[in-house]
């Protein structure tokens, strides 16, 4: 599960990186303020054992949330296109 949070969270820094430098502002500090949160996750759930179940569900509902905004968002890209 650890190699896949990593995945998720560069997935947010090149997304977000990707929207700032088409001028998408909004999304790149979205997809920015995801990269840092799912850090912070990663983070608390390796420090607080005793809370590691919930922090993985709230982890894991903000990553699938933000993927899932993600991919709206591409598949509007390619529709507009």
């Amino acid at each position: 599960m650890e190699t896949s949070n990593q995945h998720n969270t560069a997935d947010c820094f090149v997304f977000a990186r990707r929207f700032a430098s088409q001028r998408r502002r909004g999304w790149a500090i979205y997809s920015a303020a995801f990269g840092v949160m799912s850090l912070v996750f990663i983070v608390l759930g390796n420090l607080i054992m005793s809370m590691v179940g919930l922090l993985i569900v709230i982890g894991a509902a903000v990553a699938f949330g933000w993927m899932s905004a993600i991919a709206g968002r591409l598949r509007a890209e390619i529709t507009e296109a």
